[in-house]
């Protein structure tokens, strides 16, 4: 009896830690949405102290717990965290705000001089600065991990940081002249929410350059990477949420829902759950294909529902909205929305799968690309078998067109799919907390038509050569503007020899019937 208790016990406490990196300003703006939520997941409050919130059992607070946090000598909790920008700005109001006690000063990194929008300029000027630095940081963080299992990182391929100073610590050690990120952590796995820019919408003319060269650099790891766009988020929160001033803040803690989904299984106890091996293993069938398209479901407005609906679990001084005027002049009140109406783990499979909850724009419908493999994350109150019901009434529909060489399909009933642990949403995020929620992650040829749009932008700013100055000034060499787009090229002509494929399958199917 007691060998068995023995390796439960072992068997539950050998989840790894995980290290989230946010990098830019994009990322370091993200930190704070996420670090937000993650402290009311865990029953920590801005001080790093543990507290227990109504409705909340100390079971429900304490495990997983170490999956992202330190516990620090004085009984407190600190993010396993690196929060890095080149500005100072984002990082000083982080250093300032409601959380400031929260985060290890050390791990909060920041220069004096922006990465100016150019990738050129962060991958050779300011990479030479920070790199040092930051692969030193994330070197004692690590050394603070029993068991290190992955590194996210969080940031935006537009800009000059986020995409080129990002990259160069990815470099592998045998070409780098100081430690990197890939060369000191080389088995542990990676994680990439990357923000991609716009096509139609570009803040910066130079964005489509940043995210082309970012995305094709040899030093980017072949990991998970997702592809996230804020103007497909806006788009959501205009026509779901009946958000009418869309900001950042907004798109930033939907962006933390999403996250917290994904590594809700590794946090909080589990009917199915995996690692972040093996989501690499199952959802990447080969290395240069490991670009993923994601959703969440539901999204749903507060302002439909009757007063009446709202929870008396109130997160007091908690949260503040760090993109906002008066984000040092207090905190704001966090308020978990209940929501009452039957979610059936089918109706969460249907919304999720649909064009209308996609977390980055697509030309094609979902409906008209082939899936190469598809992991669905439940959350709340449902069962294992209830999902595997889900995916097979949903797999007979045939309504998602899997590659044939692709049999197994979906990811839930033996990967991932059932934490217990329902959703926490503060109010700020401007929608409710459901019993039932999922983020469903997804391979497949529709990234394609979305990062077709930011080639073509590359291309037609190519042709004319225009503002080459700016990153040759910098120190890049004409010649890997076409080595990017070439191999930006390959990899969407990969996809479409998918494409063609099934094509080619339908018809052969369509004459024998």
């Amino acid at each position: 009896m007691f060998w068995q208790q023995t390796i439960i016990w072992i068997a539950f406490n050998t989840q790894g830690q995980i290290i989230n990196v946010f990098v830019g300003q994009c990322g370091s703006q993200m930190s704070s949405a996420f670090w937000e939520l993650f402290c009311i997941e865990h029953g920590i409050d801005p001080e790093g102290c543990p507290v227990f919130w109504e409705g909340q059992s100390g079971d429900d607070l304490d495990e997983g717990r170490d999956v992202f946090f330190e516990e620090t000598e004085s009984g407190g909790f600190s993010p396993r965290t690196v929060i890095m920008d080149t500005e100072p700005l984002v990082i000083d109001e982080i250093r300032a705000g409601v959380y400031r006690s929260l985060f290890n000063p050390q791990r909060l990194l920041s220069g004096s001089e922006d990465g100016a929008g150019n990738f050129a300029r962060g991958f050779y000027q300011l990479a030479a600065q920070h790199a040092p630095q930051f692969a030193a940081t994330l070197r004692r963080v690590a050394e603070t991990c029993d068991l290190l299992e992955g590194i996210c990182f969080f940031h935006s391929y537009g800009g000059g940081t986020g995409s080129g100073l990002l990259m160069e610590t990815l470099k592998p050690s045998f070409t780098a002249l100081h430690d990197t990120i890939d060369g000191e952590y080389p088995k542990a796995n990676k994680f990439d929410l990357g923000v991609y820019p716009d096509y139609d919408q570009a803040l910066s003319v130079l964005e489509p350059y940043n995210a082309v060269l970012g995305a094709a650099s040899p030093y980017k790891p072949d990991c998970i990477s997702l592809v996230l766009q804020n103007r497909a988020i806006m788009d959501i929160y205009e026509r779901e949420l009946n958000v009418a001033c869309v900001t950042y803040s907004h798109i930033n803690r939907l962006l933390a829902q999403v996250y917290s989904g994904i590594t809700a299984g590794f946090r909080f106890y589990s009917s199915l759950t995996s690692t972040l091996v093996e989501l690499q293993t199952n959802l990447i069938p080969y290395p240069s294909m490991h670009y993923l398209m994601s959703s969440f479901y539901p999204l749903m407005s507060p302002a439909v529902y009757d007063s009446t609906s709202e929870s008396s679990h109130a997160y007091p001084n908690c949260c503040s909205d760090y993109t906002s005027d008066a984000a040092l002049t207090g905190a704001l009140d966090a308020v978990l929305y209940n929501y009452s109406a039957e979610l059936s783990a089918e109706m969460l499979l249907q919304e999720a799968l649909s064009d209308r909850f996609q977390l980055a724009l697509g030309v094609s419908p979902i409906e008209d690309s082939v899936t190469l493999s598809c992991a669905l994350l439940y959350r709340g109150d449902v069962t294992p078998s209830v999902i595997n019901a889900a995916v097979d009434e949903w797999k007979r529909s045939g309504r998602l067109k899997f590659a044939d060489w692709s049999p197994c399909g979906y990811k839930a009933s033996d990967l991932i799919g059932c934490c217990r642990q329902p959703m926490v949403v503060i109010k700020a995020t401007g929608m409710v907390s459901t019993p039932l929620c999922i983020t469903a992650l997804y391979n497949g040829t529709l990234v394609k038509s979305t990062l077709t749009g930011i080639g073509n932008d590359f291309i037609a700013l190519k042709n004319r050569k225009a503002f080459y100055y700016w990153y040759l000034y910098e120190g890049m060499e004409e010649c890997e503007f076409d080595e990017a787009l070439n191999d930006f090229q390959s990899l969407m002509q990969d996809y479409e020899i998918i494409d063609e494929s099934a094509r080619k399958a339908r018809k052969k199917v369509e004459l024998h019937c």
